[in-house]
């Protein structure tokens, strides 16, 4: 069944993304700007594993707007440096996942931030590639 569009456009009925944007649905948001939201994921691999979603709703980087790339993809870059300096990670593992995630229902485009220390990159289990 399409997605009942909402209030604004590229917003979903039905995007567990664009419910904790528009506040009906909880979570721990650790930054927000005009244009993106960044909250803690509620089932991480690690601690201090982080998700960023456009305010609006868009399922896939190739649907995204090429004038939002750039300042999304800055907010990216800040929350990974913040997510490095604050946890004192040794690295992280950023993800762009397309229409689906592991903890959320919802068709949207999202960043996904790990932080890792070097000893427990290899406990990953990444599954098949």
């Amino acid at each position: 069944m399409p997605d009942a569009p909402g209030n604004r456009p590229h917003e979903s009925t039905t995007c567990a993304f664009c419910r904790i944007i528009r506040g009906e649905e909880q979570a721990a948001i650790v930054f927000e700007d005009s244009l993106s939201l960044a909250f803690l994921d509620r089932r991480p691999l690690f601690p201090g594993h982080c998700l960023l979603v456009p305010r609006e709703h868009f399922e896939t980087l190739a649907d995204l707007p090429a004038p939002l790339v750039g300042p999304l993809f800055q907010n990216a870059q800040l929350l990974e440096r913040a997510i490095e300096e604050g946890l004192a990670a040794d690295g992280t593992f950023v993800a762009i996942n397309n229409r689906v995630s592991q903890s959320y229902v919802g068709l949207n485009l999202l960043y996904q931030f790990l932080p890792l220390a070097s000893r427990l990159f290899t406990l990953v289990e990444w599954g098949p590639v």
